[in-house]
């Protein structure tokens, strides 16, 4: 395990070395991204219904949207149609550059403090937080889950238990051009709950990076609510 960990820090610092780290906003040397450029990224607290877009004070969903979806809202920081976000959360997934993760978490914590402002104290006996699994493909060819890495500074900085709580048991087909019922269709059954995590009378931040159509998050929102989860909010760093 030292050897592995030591022969990675090498890596890493040959890499910086041969192909110094560049902000991804002003590409001036130094981070990823920069202190300034930090300032740019879209920082906003979702206060509508993300279905149906009524005005919400928490983020949560209206009463006729609610009674259609298992999730009981969605907390969102930002559009994926912003080119700064875009590259960003894509230069973390596809590029593997872990240490994006930091400031795009920092970016949830400005939903989450607003949140709880709202929904009461933050107590490890009453909410968890759970990452939307990756198909294994995906995982095998990238390496690591991006909701989960994103999840894992999120239960740092809150004091929350992490909860791998949920398998996909098949890969799901892109969403962006199915209709509302192929959708539901596509990720029926997809998701199963693993055995071992109390979710009896909890209430569960589910943590994705980009949230397009709702169903994913949702059919993860069912399982997690039929293995008794009380309420299930959807977390991620951009809609679209």
């Amino acid at each position: 395990m030292e050897v592995t960990s030591a022969f990675q820090t090498l890596l890493e610092q040959s890499l910086d070395f041969l192909f110094p780290k560049r902000c991804l906003g002003c590409f001036e040397e130094g981070e990823w991204i920069c202190a300034q450029c930090f300032l740019r990224l879209p920082v906003h607290y979702q206060q509508e219904c993300f279905f149906c877009h009524r005005p919400s004070t928490d983020g949560r969903f209206c009463f006729s949207c609610a009674s259609e979806h298992a999730l009981t809202g969605v907390l969102v920081n930002g559009v994926y149609a912003d080119a700064f976000l875009r590259v960003a959360i894509q230069t973390l997934k596809y590029h593997g550059v872990r240490d994006l993760v930091t400031p795009l978490t920092s970016l949830l914590h400005h939903s989450l403090y607003s949140f709880f402002e709202h929904e009461g104290q933050v107590s490890q006996s009453s909410w968890v937080v759970v990452p939307v699994p990756l198909a294994i493909q995906r995982l095998r060819a990238r390496g690591f889950n991006q909701s989960f890495l994103l999840a894992e500074k999120l239960v740092v900085h809150f004091s929350l238990p992490l909860f791998s709580a949920l398998e996909r048991t098949r890969f799901i087909q892109p969403q962006t051009e199915l209709s509302h019922e192929e959708r539901r269709a596509s990720v029926r059954d997809a998701f199963l709950f693993r055995s071992g995590f109390d979710l009896h009378d909890r209430s569960v931040l589910l943590v994705d990076d980009v949230i397009t159509t709702g169903s994913t998050l949702d059919a993860c929102a069912r399982v997690l609510k039929h293995a008794g989860a009380k309420e299930v909010w959807g977390v991620a760093l951009a809609s679209g």
